[in-house]
């Protein structure tokens, strides 16, 4: 399977992918909102999307990874109904869960 691990967090995204490797995936990264996107629009092989909740698309933007999977269901809205996204987050600010739960019905995954 190839899964696009999005983080802002080296560390986190490189733990994240060598777990995922070691499963047998193909692991693409980005490290931002932009980043995923731009991977998004060349690779269409992309099966699964884990992006961090915080995640932000540009330095100071305030774009999260919820404007990700909002960008993602409006430009690739066929592909969206197949390709699945999952949010990981450390910690969840005022009205995200229910802005997520709006965008996907996957399980949130909680990063220690």
């Amino acid at each position: 399977m190839k899964i696009l691990v999005v983080d802002d967090e080296t560390l986190i995204r490189d733990v994240i992918s060598m777990m995922l490797h070691n499963l047998g995936h193909e692991v693409q990264t980005a490290s931002s909102g932009h980043d995923a996107m731009r991977t998004l629009e060349r690779d269409l092989d992309i099966e699964v999307i884990l992006t961090d909740v915080n995640c932000p698309s540009e330095p100071g933007s305030g774009d999260d990874g919820i404007w990700l999977a909002e960008k993602f269901n409006r430009i690739f809205s066929g592909r969206a109904k197949t390709t699945p996204l999952f949010f990981m987050t450390g910690g969840l600010k005022d009205g995200q869960e229910e802005k997520m739960r709006t965008l996907t019905l996957n399980p949130i995954i909680h990063k220690p």
